[in-house]
């Protein structure tokens, strides 16, 4: 009654592999982490996803083209919480240390087996949530005018 259902770590991340490789999509992989990169194309920016499947997990993340600096932590922060008020799946958020923005979706996967439909619209989904919503967090970000910055507002 309480025995393994889904997939286990390892078959869930050879599954994947197998899954990018039938449908071309370009990938590297680190076996030894369990770490799947792919690079996508958005419409403007490129998208470079991070796979990370765990023992009932798999992360979707993504860290986006621009950081977040102290004189504009704020800004930003306050944008990634009404942006993540607005979106369905996943969260955007914000390392304080580095400045990082990432997008951050986690799909647990203990009962079940996901097939290739699955893991293809979640990887769908994740790229179309970053690639919906990074150039406004990229207006955002400073940019240098005159030896002085200044916040950009599109």
């Amino acid at each position: 009654m309480f025995g393994r259902k889904g997939d286990t770590r390892d078959s869930l991340y050879k599954k994947i592999c197998k899954i990018f490789d039938a449908n071309g999509i370009e990938y590297k992989s680190d076996d030894d982490n369990y770490i799947i990169v792919t690079p996508q194309m958005g419409d403007d920016l490129p998208i470079t996803m991070f796979i990370t499947v765990s023992e009932g997990t798999v992360e979707f993340r993504c860290k986006l083209a621009f950081d977040a600096s102290e004189d504009n932590f704020q800004i930003i922060l306050d944008a990634i919480n009404k942006l993540n008020s607005e979106i369905a799946l996943g969260a955007f958020v914000i390392d304080s240390e580095s400045g990082w923005v990432m997008y951050r979706y986690s799909y647990i996967y203990i009962d079940v087996k996901p097939n290739a439909d699955l893991i293809l619209s979640l990887l769908k989904m994740a790229i179309d949530t970053v690639d919906a919503h990074d150039g406004a967090l990229k207006a955002l970000m400073p940019i240098k005018k005159d030896d002085k910055y200044t916040m950009m507002f599109v």
